[in-house]
């Protein structure tokens, strides 16, 4: 019975780890052509922002990360790479990220489901305590 107990707890931890509760979802929102520090690993929590309070709120489901490249001068765009972090509504859940490609530029744009993910480091929580709680239902089991 005491492992029953151990085993309910474990799988109630890891359940608050992995589900986010509520509607809304917040995201990192900035460029960085207007927002120099939007670039890093972390972006500064002051670029998150609410989705639900936008113009369209409701409709915002995803964050979503892009890489964009300029490979040459066109069109009086030098080459560059910009980083935008925003709100997404137009997802596809089955492919999260996605590369584009076109006269002079491309652009890697990734899409993720949880408040706060689309900086680099969420992928690693996820990924550890996916594998935490694994290892822990291993031991119990």
């Amino acid at each position: 019975m005491n492992n029953y107990y151990s085993f309910a707890l474990i799988v109630l931890v890891f359940l608050l780890f992995e589900v986010n509760i509520g509607s809304s979802i917040e995201c990192y929102n900035c460029r960085s052509e207007t927002d120099p520090d939007c670039t890093g690993e972390a972006p500064d929590h002051k670029y998150l922002t609410n989705c639900s309070t936008l113009k369209e709120g409701p409709k915002y489901i995803a964050c979503r990360k892009i890489e964009n490249y300029v490979d040459f001068a066109v069109l009086g765009q030098q080459p560059t790479k910009r980083i935008i972090r925003q709100c997404a509504a137009d997802v596809d859940r089955d492919r999260p990220c996605y590369y584009r490609a076109g006269f002079g530029g491309r652009a890697n744009v990734c899409d993720c489901f949880e408040s706060k993910c689309n900086h680099a480091s969420t992928i690693v929580k996820s990924i550890f305590t996916t594998l935490l709680g694994a290892a822990a239902l291993g031991i119990f089991l």
